[in-house]
């Protein structure tokens, strides 16, 4: 996920550098230009990888609940890279400063969170995965992946020790 934020990040500049000279451009332009071409790069294969990439977060979320701890959602998601990249986005497009609130700049800017668009794919993989006109080869790593991990709820093992 790391590299494609990388990629990205060189998209982004590139439209930064290219739209630099035309001065402001309207936000839903903007908005537009981000849509079309990030986001494809920064979410390419996230229906697949969007579990990995949160393995933390869930691990840090399940920690806290053992020690009776809080964790600070927002801040532990935002650093995340498909979310670094899309506030660096909001941020430049408003022409906030880098310490502006991160929810203010996207409320601005009428944006939902990446997490809601990598949601969304995901349960539209799954659901397309579940249809009668799909690859028989993925019909059946579906119904093994759900095997093991339902084997591995049984027998009490740790999804990440499969």
């Amino acid at each position: 996920m790391e590299d494609l934020a990388k990629k990205a990040q060189k998209v982004l500049f590139s439209i930064k550098s290219r739209v630099a000279s035309l001065g402001n451009i309207p936000i839903k332009v903007s908005n537009n230009l981000f849509d079309k071409l990030v986001q494809p790069v920064l979410t390419y294969n996230a229906e697949i990888s969007f579990m990995d990439s949160y393995l933390a977060y869930y691990r840090a979320k399940r920690r806290a609940e053992i020690s009776n701890k809080e964790i600070d959602n927002f801040t532990f998601i935002d650093k995340t890279p498909c979310k670094r990249i899309d506030l660096i986005f909001c941020k430049f497009t408003l022409g906030a400063k880098k310490i502006s609130s991160n929810i203010g700049v996207r409320a601005e800017l009428g944006r939902l969170p990446m997490e809601h668009f990598i949601m969304t794919q995901s349960i539209l993989y799954l659901s397309r995965l579940h249809t009668d006109n799909v690859n028989p080869l993925l019909k059946e790593a579906l119904i093994l992946s759900n095997l093991l991990i339902h084997r591995a709820l049984i027998h009490g093992l740790h999804l990440s020790k499969i």
